[in-house]
């Protein structure tokens, strides 16, 4: 797995390595000068793969059932950045070819549909507008160009808690999550903005879901809640979760109407296919927000911190 100490990869990680999940032996692959992954490595016990013994061509001489390819930049004007990030990818690309690695799974973005209007579908035209959506979708063909058995998950806005918590501005829940611990008033500047909001503990469930699906059906899937939600009732949610817990979420409408990006996929195809579907519910994703930073102090409007 590379990108385990991202936010889903440390979600994904807990849940191979959960009681009853015996049949998980995940191995984090490390970057040269990566501190955080072999501080992660060293305090869970988790072999590694460094990039060194990649290039040696380790994959070789193991057997794998699969390679998760979650690291990536996130960045959308460091070209450097997702320079590093495509030549990684294409990296293990070729091992997994030479090693004769059945299963190789790519986390893409729903950031390849670009401004188009959605309800977004697998067979539908991509667009990226975004750097970052352009480097998930030259490395989803240079996945498909290598052929072999792959599938990339293109995830929608991903939320919730994780051991590496996160929060910006794209991430509303967590916002006003952050905004009514704080007690701060807020201002929703696109109330009838449209999100698709996928709780991080699912995206998990389906990339696992991918992993155990006989047989495995290559190609691309979206990977979304299945519904799609305005700002002002992720509004209304956080703000009917902090009433439960003794709490208030203080925010009012923008009164300038201003344009705003609708996001929304559909997960038909993984649904059939896979047979996987979204089981968390925004109000739960929430209440289980305030309870994780109410617990361990995660939570500010800067990002993580310990």
């Amino acid at each position: 797995m590379t990108g385990g100490t991202g936010y889903l990869g440390r979600v994904l990680l807990e849940r191979m390595m959960r009681p009853g999940s015996e049949g998980y032996l995940p191995e984090l692959f490390l970057r040269d000068g990566e501190g955080s992954g072999r501080s992660l490595a060293a305090a869970t016990g988790l072999p590694t793969i460094e990039e060194r013994e990649l290039d040696a061509g380790i994959l070789r001489s193991r057997q794998y059932e699969a390679i998760i390819h979650l690291a990536s930049s996130r960045s959308s004007t460091d070209l450097s950045s997702q320079a590093r990030s495509l030549e990684l990818t294409q990296k293990l690309i070729s091992a997994s070819l030479e090693a004769g690695i059945q299963k190789f799974v790519l986390a893409s973005s729903q950031a390849v549909y670009g401004m188009s209007p959605p309800v977004w579908c697998e067979s539908r035209s991509v667009a990226p507008a975004s750097l970052h959506g352009l480097a998930k979708r030259a490395k989803e063909l240079m996945c498909a160009a290598a052929g072999g058995g792959y599938v990339a998950l293109r995830f929608a806005k991903l939320v919730g808690p994780s051991p590496q918590f996160r929060v910006d501005a794209s991430e509303l829940p967590h916002v006003l999550v952050a905004k009514s611990l704080e007690s701060s008033p807020v201002v929703l500047q696109r109330p009838d903005q449209r999100l698709d909001l996928l709780d991080v503990r699912d995206a998990a469930e389906a990339i696992l879901a991918v992993i155990e699906c006989q047989p495995l059906h290559q190609g691309v899937f979206n990977v979304g809640a299945g519904e799609h939600v305005t700002a002002r009732v992720v509004a209304e949610v956080v703000a009917g979760v902090a009433l439960k817990k003794g709490l208030r979420l203080d925010y009012r409408l923008s009164p300038v109407t201003r344009p705003s990006r609708a996001f929304g996929m559909s997960i038909d195809r993984i649904s059939e296919l896979v047979g996987w579907k979204p089981s968390i519910r925004l109000e739960k994703t929430v209440s289980d927000v305030f309870d994780s930073a109410r617990e361990f102090g995660c939570m500010d409007l800067h990002g993580f911190y310990r």
